[in-house]
């Protein structure tokens, strides 16, 4: 073998194969290499292949695989990039096994084992174990990553005397330990390098890459240029890539590296994860010294593994074979970030005979850890005194056992325990509060907490008076957690000394707590106390604990509290939980870190009896853990357990201030100094820019201070003294996918979450610090939702303003997306608190109630208990001082006198038991909430896909997927032939589709037999002026029976008896409401309707009988005596289609035929003979059939009749002969007008009804099939759903080129962008071509996905949707052709010729079978006015522009109305796409082109041709629908005064006996009807000019039983007849649609679907007169229907002169969509033509825009616009948009970062 030069072998030998040879170079005790390298000095790009793995020369950076030899010279590669290969020969494989070093493979025996042993091995095949919560065990691979440093070009000079000295240094502490550097590149402006490093990385590890360029300096520090931070994620595997990191996109200097990602050989790595930290292999290095040889001398080893847990140990061989430390020494390393252990020997003297002189050495070996074999002893050194063995072992986790820290963000199980425990004496206190009739059940107990604030001293004594209160109201039991941080965590701490304190009286705890608060503090400082001091410091750091100021602050609040030492401990707070007696106490502290303020990083930290954690890391240790030492989640070295005076010196340290914390305490803001106090990072784009996923990072620059920022940056944030813990997160990893971590992401608030190298896995200790210098709170813990906390009792003891803490609470949440009430105080309230407020929002999941108890005076002053006042001497006992500076209650006061102890404890006291009321409220309405949630879980439990029905009470839960549906969009009759019987009478459904698109039910529902017995009424008041009443009472049960019954008329008597008795069978499942209403008879004038009394059937129980006593007038003690009785009825179930909402029933098709028979020809008679056929409640109701002389009708044309099948269904028939047949045999009936019971009739036979001289009367009934021709659910239809599949294709595109995005959205961070217009006349179709134009300019046109409109944007949406693509051309041609027509002529409209026209039209109309009205010619005009001729287009052509998603989906909205209703009392939302048309609120919705077809219990039964949009157009803009009523709002803004005349008179009244009242079922109500004055008032108020009708869809459908339950119904809930079923919209025969602008002028409703799942809306506004009036009303309108929408906040200089856009962002309401609002204002038109350009003298004319002034010529009401007029408006509209682009990018911008920000 050659020789090899010792000089270059100082880095690495490799291990004795052999020992005994050593040649005259190896004086260290080393083997020679078999092959040593050679490394010229123009190679230190490449390094040639080693053998053996585990050798660095000393050009080679350490940690990274050697390379293959380069055959090009690098000096000559400054244009080519050298090829290099990485040798594949660096590790053997044996298949199926994991990777072995090459000499390992050399000893089969070797016993040679990854795991240690085989069960190990074998959970490592299987790949994952899965484990509890978020704990997962994954095999992962590693990846090979290849970083080539090539250039950097145009480098600043930093040197004032020469260019720079330029090294690059590379950083990945995820693969390696150590920083490697390129070497320096000397006076150079544009250095190459041209060096290659290898990395091995964890694929599931997020591995972000500091490139870092130095410029180098002898004398001072060198330069830091600049940082590049590259997330390696974002590489592609198996490709090389060359990237540009620049410091900022015009910055000419940039930096070139080559990047090749490549999947590593060997085994997959086993990790453990929960989601956010990354639990790697970790391995046990043993080091031994075996002495051979004793001797006097002293010699001293060094051992050092960079990364390990250890670092550098040291081995002392003293005199006489003594081996300091005497085990062996142990290194705890991450197995695969290429471990090295450096060893330094001990120096060693050699003589030199030539030169007489004596030379020292050190031997300096380093082995490559990876290369030992496992679990094998191997001698890495061999000197005459000793040889150096070591061996390596794994540790690796295969379970969640195998960690000794808690992997997840559930609760540990011994909270759960707790849990459990505690919901006894929870359940038992509220059971005893409320005084409960039985148990509450675990599901229904709530969960309620306490959360304090600090505040020291007062804080202590303020939450003893408290808890004493809740104590009385035997409240205290009912808490489940109690949070507390500063001075209430000293509370808490001395009150779980004992394990029963909340089962006792606490007047002793706060008698010690008075003794100590009322003391001499001097004590403290005495010589002794500092002694004591001293020496428990000293033990403290002898235990391994590092020291700070925190800590003898600790010991002094021990003094504070205690007579003498405190040996408590945190862990033995379990004692006191152990039966769950007690509340569970938690303590809150923040993390923080050196040169950042708490704002810019504080990370929440929890302690409990049981474990200490970091929220945001999910990541927890045993409390007796804490402060002891731990790597990669493994415990290295036990610490005894801190006794609390320590943490309670950390919980309360109020030395951790900086003078940041200062100047916010005095400014309330540190946005000054954040140019100094926070790093310069900017995201930049790498070239060429990778497309970023969302896990991924942006490439960002970091550019470092200068000298005087980071010295002013230093004075800023550094803080007097900080409680320094070990770390117990040390040595993990992040995942690659922490950043989508929803549990990250909720406490994702730091600057430094996206850099993973800088966060607190990477620390050596934590400091921590009062939760009071972040927000003086210590809720964070209670609003984790696993601990589902119901109920908070907030009880501030602030210093200051009490609202502060909470305000930056509430706005801190809100931003963090999590579940917390808006807190909503007036400015006089904040001025003069009460002593409790409550806050809460239902509509918010997860959203806890606030109970809010400042810690103020108020009505203390006058009571001295709860109604009890004080005399004149007790006056100053109610005196309390609590906020002035001469306050004896200051935050920093240590010491109360008796009286002021006194005081505060009664004050903190009588503040919760005068506020006892509300407590119990928040408590109540908890429970309520509970057994809701328990509800509604019971409703949704069903599996997605699969449902298992129960007979005989079926019910068959249907989700209807695409191939589910016919082509139009029906729900397809093959769908119920899937189900298959089971043989425990179960059925089961399996849909094949692929996307869900509505759930319907099929049910088999029983049907009741009800029996009312009408029996008397009492007191009857006279309504004749002559005599006593006449009356009859009516029943009527729409739902069971098509026809009013009523009892005989009991004559002139005020008590009338009638004891008559009706029969109903009822649907169980419908919403079933009798109406009994008492009549007086008049023979002359019509009958007198004395009143009506609605009843719920639903109240009745079935199989009991009930009589009774209506109370219609308590005055009068009128009263209507009733009996009830429900029972169950045979004959099979009925099978009914629900939706929740509206129930179809079973319909039966009865056809009638007339047969004529044959007789002997006569002499013909010309007499016509007339049949009348009469299906009550039927869809076809009454059908006549003449027959003529020569039999002309014939059984091939029957008469139909669609009907009910179980609503009693009667055929009433009028023949034309009188005389009885023949045969009396026959089925034959009384042939003047024999009834039949269509029941009776058997199913699918032909049944002769009558047998006449010349004819026999036949029918057949039979059952229709279970098809609808309606779409009944709530979701979006299949085409909508296709459609926004197919937008997509352009939204992305163009947002990534309005955005500037580097890479294409993912579907779901794409938001769905909708521009919604208001009604305005020519003004808003005029504008919206204008605004349109805008958008296109902008690019936006093509981000919207929706387009919205009424009344006049209607007229222009419909011309645009001719064109299939419209928005993909420019508009020009549009606005012109609408500026023709707008600026012609009109009265050419009103033509005789244009009038035939007009009459034509609507002949034609009404024999297709539509019912024409004024609003329908209205229609035909606008089609002259907006067109040269006929058009033909209808709107479901529409479905053309739409087909490929090339534009906006177009939705037209409308109101339906009913007669003598005002719009406010009743208005329902209908939609009108080109796709179908139908009603949020019931969620039913048919085909665009059957829309005006005549539907009956869901089925089409006569197809009427699509209208002309024209029609529609007339509709959507029926200006001539106005009423009385609103034109009185117009000037008035409110129809109260008008309320008496136009509602019904309706009261609720009290049954007897009282039924119990679930929530579905409505109240008994009475209807008293008006007088013919109040009648005709109401008529000529509420009468509309003119309505358009159309055929109702919804006509047969019912009314489910739950329906009011429903939330979808809940939801446009807005009528006053929701809650009158039998006169809702189903019951109606037509469907009356007016303008939408007759109740709010906007078309956004449609867009709050929550299925359309709109973020941002464009608020196109064209409203006449106030512009924010529609928006006002809007919102109002939303809040009130609790439907998610921005709140707008106006100033009242903004409303009177408003700006061009208004940007509403909703973060307050969590969900609502992003609001640009664009008034159409003439604002800065005046005076700029375009954005930027401002109009010369002679063009200031034309800025002058007078859109509302009297002689505007924009009226609503002006038809003909002027040719300058028009392009004005035009430009202005279009101006209003460009001149905002920065506001719609914004609100662009902050939608895909809140769809980022939502689970995937």
């Amino acid at each position: 073998m050659p020789g090899v030069d010792p000089e270059s072998m100082s880095k690495g030998f490799l291990p004795m194969v052999e020992p005994g040879v050593y040649p005259d170079n190896m004086s260290k005790g080393f083997l020679p290499m078999e092959e040593p390298g050679v490394y010229p000095d123009n190679m230190s790009k490449g390094f040639l292949p080693m053998e053996e793995p585990g050798v660095y020369p000393d050009n080679m950076s350490k940690g990274f695989l050697p390379m293959e030899k380069p055959e090009v010279d690098p000096a000559n590669m400054s244009q080519e990039l050298l090829s290099m290969e990485v040798p594949e020969t660096l590790y053997y494989m044996k298949s199926g096994k994991t990777m072995m070093p090459s000499d390992a493979l050399e000893d089969e025996n070797s016993g040679f084992n990854p795991l240690g042993d085989g069960e190990q091995q074998k959970r490592r095949d299987d790949s994952t174990v899965p484990d509890q919560g978020d704990f997962k065990i994954e095999s992962s691979p590693c990846f090979l990553l290849t970083v080539r440093i090539i250039r950097m070009r145009n480098l600043q000079r930093v040197d004032a005397l020469s260019q720079a000295d330029c090294y690059v240094s590379l950083w990945l502490p995820t693969a390696t330990c150590e920083r490697s550097r390129t070497k320096t590149v000397r006076n150079s402006d544009n250095p190459v390098w041209n060096e290659t490093f290898y990395f091995r990385i964890q694929s599931q590890v997020k591995n972000v890459l500091e490139l870092t360029v130095y410029d180098e300096d002898f004398a001072t520090p060198d330069d830091h240029l600049l940082c590049a931070l590259f997330d390696t994620a974002k590489l592609p595997l198996e490709r090389t890539v060359i990237l540009y990191f620049k410091p900022s996109p015009n910055a000419k200097e940039e930096l070139e590296v080559e990047f090749k990602l490549e999947v590593a050989s060997g085994p997959h790595e086993t990790i453990a994860t929960n989601g956010v930290l990354v639990c790697r292999e970790l391995c046990c290095l043993e080091v031994e010294v075996a002495e051979k040889t004793k001797q006097k001398s002293k010699k001293e080893l060094s051992l050092t593994v960079k990364g390990s847990f250890e670092g550098t140990q040291d081995i002392v061989l003293g005199p006489n074979g003594v081996v300091s430390p005497s085990c062996p020494t142990e290194f705890h390393y991450i197995k695969y970030a290429e471990p090295t252990l450096d060893v330094m020997l001990p120096k060693k003297r050699h003589y030199h005979p030539w030169s007489c002189r004596y030379s020292t050495e050190t031997g300096s070996p380093v082995v490559m850890l990876n290369s030992l074999p496992m679990g094998r002893k191997t001698t890495i050194a061999e000197e005459k005194r000793f040889d150096l063995n070591v061996t390596a072992k794994t540790c690796n986790c295969s379970c969640h056992q195998d960690l000794d820290m808690r992997f997840g963000f559930n609760l540990c199980s011994e909270e759960m325990a707790f849990l459990g425990k505690r919901k006894r004496y929870v359940a038992s206190a509220l059971k005893n509060v409320f005084h409960l009739p039985h148990d509450l059940q675990d599901q229904e107990v709530p969960v309620v907490a306490i959360i304090t604030t600090g505040g020291g001293l007062k804080s202590m004594t303020g939450l003893y008076g408290s808890l004493m209160g809740l104590k009385k109201l035997n409240l205290l039991d009912c808490i489940t957690y109690i949070s507390g941080l500063s001075g209430t965590t000293w509370t808490m701490a001395n009150l779980y000394r004992d394990a029963y304190w909340s089962q006792k009286d606490l007047d002793s705890h706060i008698g010690e707590a008075q003794k100590q608060a009322t003391k001499c503090k001097m004590g403290c400082f005495s010589m002794d106390r500092m002694k004591y001091y001293n020496k428990q410091l000293c033990q403290r750091k002898e235990e391994g604990y590092r020291t700070s100021f925190i800590d003898l602050w600790g010991l002094m609040i021990e003094y504070l509290l205690n007579d003498g030492k405190d040996p408590h401990k945190l862990s033995e707070q379990q004692e006191a939980l152990c039966d769950g007696q007690n509340p569970l106490p938690i303590y809150v502290s923040v993390c923080v870190r050196d040169s950042y303020s708490t704002n810019d990083f504080k990370e929440w930290v929890e302690f409990t009896p049981y474990e200490v954690g970091l929220l945001k890391y999910g990541a927890f240790i045993r409390t007796e853990h804490f402060g002891s030492e731990f790597f990669m989640g493994r415990l290295l070295k036990k610490l005894p357990e801190s006794r609390i005076c320590y943490l309670q010196g950390m919980w309360s340290s109020i030395f951790s201030v900086n003078l940041l914390q200062i100047w916010g305490l005095s400014h309330s803001s540190e946005d000054f100094w954040k140019k100094w106090t926070q790093d310069r990072i900017e995201d930049v784009d790498e070239d060429p820019v990778l497309p970023t996923r969302p896990h991924e990072l942006r490439t960002r620059m970091y550019t470092p201070p200068g000298p005087l920022s980071s010295a002013l940056r230093g004075a800023l944030t550094d803080r007097f003294s900080v409680a320094q813990h070990h770390n117990f997160l040390k040595g993990y990893q992040l995942h690659n996918n922490y950043m989508e971590n929803q549990h990250f992401c909720r406490w994702k608030d730091t600057v430094l979450d996206s850099r993973p190298n800088q966060l607190m896995q990477n620390s050596d200790h934590l400091g921590m610090i009062d939760a009071g210098f972040f927000i003086n709170t210590s809720s964070a813990p209670l609003l984790r939702p696993q601990r589902e906390v119901d109920v908070i009792i907030y009880l501030s003891y602030t210093t200051g303003s009490h609202t502060s803490s909470l305000d930056k609470a509430c706005k801190y949440y809100s931003e963090q997306k999590i579940p917390f009430p808006t807190i909503s105080l007036t400015d006089e309230d904040k001025k003069n608190l009460k002593e409790c407020y409550i806050f809460q929002d239902s509509d918010l999941p997860g959203c806890p109630i606030v109970i809010f108890l400042p810690l103020v005076n108020d009505t203390f002053q006058e009571y001295k208990a709860p109604g009890v006042k004080r005399c004149c001497s007790e006056m100053e006992e109610g005196q309390l001082d609590l906020t002035s500076r001469c306050s004896p209650y200051c935050m920093f006061s240590v010491r109360y006198t008796d009286e002021n102890y006194r005081k505060l404890l009664n004050l903190s006291e009588y503040n919760i038991l005068n506020n006892s009321q509300m407590i119990m409220e928040a408590l109540q309405t908890a429970m309520q909430r509970r057994r809701q949630k328990i509800h509604f879980e019971l409703l949704v439990s069903v599996e997605a896909g699969r449902c298992e029905i129960a007979l005989p009470q079926i019910t068959l839960d249907v989700c209807v997927n695409a191939s589910t549906m016919d082509q139009d969009g029906i729900l397809s009759q093959d769908l119920i032939s899937q189900t298959s019987q089971q043989g425990d009478g179960t059925m089961q459904l399996n849909p094949d589709g692929k996307q869900r698109t509505s759930l319907i039910k099929i049910e088999s529902s029983l049907c009741y037999l009800l029996t009312v017995r009408v029996i008397r009424a009492r007191n009857i008041h006279q309504a004749d002026v002559l005599s006593h009443t006449d009356c009859y009472v009516s029943l009527w049960l729409p739902t069971a029976s098509n026809e009013k019954f009523q009892t005989k008329a009991i004559e002139n008597c005020k008590d009338p008896v009638w004891n008559e008795t009706f029969y109903f069978r009822i649907q169980s499942q419908v919403k079933n409401v009798l109406e009994l209403a008492l009549y007086d008879k008049d023979v002359v004038t019509q009958d007198d309707h004395l009143f009506t009394v609605y009843f719920d059937i639903a109240k009745l129980s079935l199989g009991e009988e009930v009589f009774m006593h209506f109370k219609c007038d308590s005055q009068r003690q009128e009263e209507l005596e009733v009996g009830f009785a429900l029972d169950n009825i045979s004959g099979p179930p009925e099978t009914i289609i629900t939706n929740g909402v509206l129930v179809s029933r079973k319909i039966c098709c009865l056809e009638v035929q007339v047969v004529e028979k044959k007789t002997k020809k006569k002499k013909e008679k010309k007499s016509k003979k007339e049949f009348s056929f009469k299906v009550q409640g039927s869809y076809e109701g009454t059908q006549d059939i003449m027959l003529g002389s020569n039999l002309v009708f014939s059984s091939s044309s029957p008469a139909k009749f669609h009907y009910a099948r179980y609503k009693q269904p009667m055929l009433d028939v009028t023949l034309p002969g009188t005389k009885r047949p023949p045969s009396s045999q026959s089925y034959v009936y009384d042939t003047g007008s024999p009834n039949v019971e269509l029941h009776s009739i058997p199913s699918g036979k032909n049944m002769i009804l009558a047998e006449g001289k010349g004819f026999d009367l036949y029918a057949k009934a039979e059952d229709c099939p279970d098809h609808l021709d309606v779409r009944l659910g709530f979701d979006l239809c299949i085409q909508e759903q296709d459609f926004l599949c197919k937008r997509q294709n352009y939204v992305i595109p163009a947002l990534k080129k309005v955005l500037q995005l580097e890479q294409d959205l993912l579907d779901h961070e794409t938001p769905v962008v909708a521009i919604m217009t208001t009604g305005g006349g020519m003004r808003s179709l005029t504008a919206l071509y204008g605004s349109l134009r805008g958008l296109k300019k902008l690019n936006v046109l093509d981000c919207a996905t929706y387009l919205t409109g009424l009344s006049g944007t209607t007229w222009t949406m419909s011309n645009l949707y001719r064109d299939a693509d419209w928005s993909q051309k420019d508009l020009d041609k549009q606005i012109s052709e609408a500026r023709k027509h707008m600026t012609k002529c009109k009265i050419n409209s009103f033509s005789l010729e244009y009038l035939k026209y007009y009459k034509k039209q609507l002949c034609q109309r009404k024999r297709e079978g539509r019912k024409t009205s004024f609003i329908d010619l209205w229609g035909l005009v606008l089609e002259s006015f907006l067109h040269d001729g006929k058009d033909n287009h209808r709107l479901s052509d529409q479905q053309r522009a739409i087909d490929h998603g090339q534009n906006p989906l177009p939705i037209y909205t409308a109101v339906n109305v009913k007669n003598n209703y005002s719009t406010m009392d009743f208005k329902e939302w209908v939609e009108f796409t080109p796709y179908e048309v139908g009603l949020q609120k019931y969620g039913v919705f048919v085909r665009a082109e059957d829309f005006g077809s005549e539907f009956f219990m869901g089925r089409l039964m006569k197809k009427v041709p699509e209208s002309r949009i024209c029609f529609l157009e007339g509709m959507w803009s029926s200006l001539f629908s106005f009423n009385v009523l609103y034109i009185w709002n117009l000037s008035h803004s409110s129809e109260d005064f008008w309320h008496r005349w136009t509602r019904d008179q309706i009261d609720n009244i009290e049954e007897e006996p009282p039924l119990p009242v679930k929530p579905q079922e409505l109240r008994t109500r009475l209807f008293t009807p008006p007088g013919p004055l109040g009648s005709a008032l109401r008529a000529a108020l509420a009468d509309r000019v003119c309505i358009a009708q159309e055929h109702n869809f919804l006509k047969g459908f019912q009314m489910h039983n739950d329906y009011l339950e429903n939330p979808h119904f809940c939801r446009w809930k807005d009528t006053v007849l929701d809650t009158f079923p039998n006169q809702l919209t189903q019951s109606d025969e037509f469907l009356s649609l007016v303008d939408t602008g007759f109740f709010i002028n906007t078309s956004v409703m449609p867009l709050l679907k929550p299925e359309r799942k709109v973020d941002v809306i464009l608020h196109l506004n064209y409203s006449a007169g106030s512009q924010i009036q529609a928006l006002d009303q809007t919102c109002k309108y939303c809040s009130e229907q609790g439907i998610l929408f921005p709140r707008v906040d106006l100033s009242e200089e903004d409303r009177k002169k408003l700006k061009e856009c208004y940007f509403f962002d909703g973060a307050e309401t969590p969900g609502a969509p992003v609001l640009l609002f664009f008034p159409l204002v003439n604002d800065t038109f005046q005076k700029y033509k375009a954005p930027g350009q401002k109009r010369s003298e002679s063009e200031m004319e034309d800025g002058k825009v007078d859109l509302y002034g009297c002689c505007s010529p924009y009226s609503t009401y002006s038809l003909q616009y002027t040719e300058k007029a028009y392009d004005s408006l035009v430009q202005l509209a279009e101006y209003n948009i460009l001149n905002n682009e920065d506001l719609i990018i914004q609100a662009l911008h902050t939608a895909v970062a809140r769809k980022r920000q939502i689970k995937k």
